[in-house]
């Protein structure tokens, strides 16, 4: 979808996707990716990483927020199967994620840590997902990107930790 950035950070991003989409013919082959939450990259891993309970937001609904993520290997293979395409062949912007969005709540368990629970402010975002059908007709479908565990033991190898 066309961006309707609501934050600078998203309005900084909507515009170097016009910069690139405004190169001339002839340019360097692009393709603008669309990330998700990178397992180990995000505030959540961040949390995780430091040790000790996780603070999350609890919604009217009960749940804790679900977000859109991608496994470190999940990226580094896409980005080598991208690089692999013909120029003609790249989409001009891609979506990347797993299939579905992670619970965070799943993700802290599945690190072993504790889940302390707050209350979500007014302005709090249950659900961030993004779409991947382009990219799993491109690249097939991301699954470990949208399993907890396996978002874990990933980011867990990445960074040669052991369980």
């Amino acid at each position: 979808d066309a961006p309707a950035p609501t934050r600078p950070y998203g309005a900084a991003k909507a515009r170097m996707e016009e910069a690139i989409a405004a190169l001339p013919p002839g340019a360097a082959a692009h393709c603008a990716l669309r990330l998700a939450n990178v397992a180990g990259a995000d505030q959540l891993f961040a949390s995780l990483d430091r040790g000790g309970p996780v603070t999350l937001d609890r919604f009217a609904d009960g749940q804790g927020p679900r977000r859109s993520y991608v496994a470190p290997s999940d990226l580094a293979a896409l980005t080598l199967r991208l690089a692999d395409l013909p120029p003609e062949a790249l989409p001009p912007v891609l979506n990347v994620a797993g299939p579905r969005p992670v619970a965070m709540e799943a993700i802290v368990r599945a690190a072993g840590r504790e889940v302390i629970w707050q209350d979500a402010p007014d302005a709090a975002v249950a659900v961030m997902e993004i779409g991947t059908d382009r990219l799993s007709a491109l690249a097939g479908v991301m699954d470990r990107s949208a399993d907890a565990d396996a978002l874990v033991a990933d980011w867990r190898s990445w960074r040669g930790v052991a369980a």
